[in-house]
């Protein structure tokens, strides 16, 4: 977990985790169709919950208990990131689609078939483009014969990284944040092809954007 980082680093990183178990704490989470209180899935197949980059901070807080299995990049940020979210609960696999990607999803693929858990992949991440969904989601699910789920947030008060590619936000302190999980999972492609590869990819782009209205929606009804 500490692989890799000097001591100053470590430290740096639990000063952040402490700040984010407390911070969290103070989040309204109102949750739809949780997936572990879903009777549609099926307890011994691994569930995958896709979602955009901009949702990672308003997510961590969820994916943590339930020991979700994260990507994390292999940079310096990448070791801190690391051992945060290792001390909140969730299960780090190392790499990125621009470094080491491959092995990421060997080793994601790997955790999940073992574990017979779950795993959360951003799927229009590290870098781009934004809302768009990349085919490694669907491979994942493909060979852990995983059920495919996605996930939206959204927060009443935030403040967004205007300056970063997919405007990730940070959910203020004592706002209430949304999540919505779809309730049934996306059909697999039923072949290697480029068009069923597509229809699932623009599903789940559909499924998100629908669900990101939604949750907008909401917000503006006050």
């Amino acid at each position: 977990m500490g692989s890799g980082m000097t001591f100053k680093d470590r430290c740096l990183a639990h000063i952040i985790y402490l700040f984010y178990k407390c911070y969290y704490k103070t989040l309204v989470i109102r949750a739809e169709n949780r997936w572990w209180e879903n009777s549609e899935l099926d307890p011994a197949r691994p569930i995958v919950l896709a979602h955009w980059h901009e949702d990672d901070m308003a997510l961590i807080g969820a994916f943590a208990p339930a020991r979700f299995h994260v990507i994390v990049s292999l940079s310096r940020d990448g070791h801190l990131l690391s051992y945060v979210l290792a001390k909140l609960g969730c299960i780090p696999v190392r790499g990125s689609s621009s470094r080491g990607g491959a092995r990421a999803l060997l080793a994601m693929i790997k955790a999940l078939k073992e574990s017979n858990g779950a795993g959360a992949i951003t799927i229009d991440g590290p870098r781009g483009p934004r809302h768009q969904a990349k085919p490694g989601v669907v491979t994942l699910a493909q060979k852990t014969n995983a059920q495919l789920l996605t996930v939206s947030a959204g927060a009443r008060r935030r403040f967004v990284f205007r300056k970063s590619w997919s405007q990730t936000y940070l959910p203020l302190p004592f706002t209430t944040v949304e999540h919505i999980v779809s309730k049934t999972p996306i059909v697999l492609p039923k072949d290697d092809s480029q068009e069923e590869f597509s229809r699932v990819l623009r599903e789940i782009e559909t499924r998100l954007e629908n669900d990101h209205m939604d949750i907008l929606s909401r917000h503006q009804r006050g």
